[in-house]
Parts: C-alpha cells; structure tokens; sequence
C-alpha cells in the first residue's frame, strides 16, 4: 500500500491505486487458492510434477486499481526466451546438485 503522499499524485493523474480492501481480497485468495499445474519444476524435480494439481506456491499477485494479475506462471512460461535455454539448464543443473528435500525428508522419516 501507499503511504497518502506517493498516492495522491498518481491519483491526481488518474492513475490506478488499489485500496487495503482490495489487496487483502487478493491476499485471502492465495491462501487458498489452487493452481491445475505448477509454476516450475525446482531442483530434481522431475517434469511430471508440472502437472500436479495443489495449493499455490511461489506465485505473486499484482493489485493495480481494482484489477489483479498473477504474476509468476506468465514470467515463467516465457523464461528460456529472455533468459535463455542454455541459462536456464545450467540454472536448473545447479539447483539439482544442492536440492537436499528428498534426503531431508528421508533423514526426518528416519528419526520419527
């Protein structure tokens, strides 16, 4: 939100702000929202996991005016054009060779 002295001239200009109401409106809905696929596959995550159904994550909502737009799935669906293919594979290969979940969760299974 706005502090009044960054809001009223865009106001002025007649140029969307969003009200508090309106931005928890969004807020409440990522909490529980569900998404029919994920953004992006993460470390050894294999390709399959895209097309899981679930509770959103790692996604971000845009509130301009009384409009909203989410943010991430457009963002990442378009990456390897302005990233790059090769950038975003090494990306990829990177966080593989640290993604520690699987044996985390392993380690946890193990103690309980």
């Amino acid at each position: 939100l706005l502090p009044k002295n960054l809001a009223e001239p865009i106001m002025a200009a007649g140029l969307p702000v969003s009200t508090s109401e309106h931005v928890g409106l969004a807020v409440a809905y990522s909490a529980v929202a569900t998404e029919d696929r994920k953004v992006e596959p993460y470390g050894k995550d294999n390709d399959e996991i895209m097309t899981r159904k679930g509770r959103w994550n790692g996604r971000t909502i845009l509130c301009l005016g009384d409009s909203y737009t989410e943010l991430e799935q457009p963002i990442a669906d378009l990456r390897g054009q302005w990233f790059g293919e090769k950038n975003m594979k090494l990306t990829r290969m990177q966080q593989a060779a640290t993604d520690f979940r699987a044996q985390e969760k392993m380690s946890k299974e193990l103690t309980i």
